[in-house]
């Protein structure tokens, strides 16, 4: 972003989880948000999409994964045959669970809403603390990739 958001109607703020908290139970009902596309045919939707989806239990996902996957790392399933989820460029938008940022979507099967490979996100309770640390502390400035050089600004 050039700018900083104008917080408003369609704006708002989402809370993360609290530093300790539990990790999600299976079943839990969430939604999960995105301008991704809306089917494997790279179809783009005409507004921010979303659905619900329940919480899987990290060990019956991570057989569907071939095991792995980490405990940092939470899995969603539609719960039913309508295959609702996440699809291509919806990578890092938000999975909201009880009005908090809970998940990030991460990665999925070879196509959208595949039931034999269920969705993956980040699950930010693993980061919570980090994320805390790095907003008291400012975004440390990028290094330079090793082996690299940039053009002054007069080189032609």
């Amino acid at each position: 972003m050039n700018s900083s958001a104008v917080l408003g109607p369609a704006v708002g703020l989402l809370q993360l989880p609290r530093r300790g908290a539990r990790p999600l139970k299976a079943g839990a009902r969430c939604r999960v948000a995105g301008w991704g596309f809306v089917s494997d045919f790279e179809e783009l939707p005409p507004g921010l999409m979303e659905a619900e989806v329940r919480v899987l239990g990290l060990d019956i996902c991570n057989s569907s994964w071939k095991g792995h996957l980490s405990p940092t790392m939470l899995c969603t399933h539609s719960g039913d045959r309508q295959r609702r989820g996440f699809c291509s460029a919806d990578s890092g938008g938000p999975l909201v669970c009880r009005n908090r940022a809970h998940g990030l979507v991460s990665f999925s099967g070879l196509w959208c809403g595949d039931p034999k490979t269920p969705d993956v996100y980040t699950q930010v309770s693993a980061f919570v603390a980090w994320i805390w640390d790095v907003v008291r502390r400012g975004s440390p400035q990028p290094s330079p990739v090793p082996g690299t050089t940039w053009p002054s600004a007069g080189a032609a």
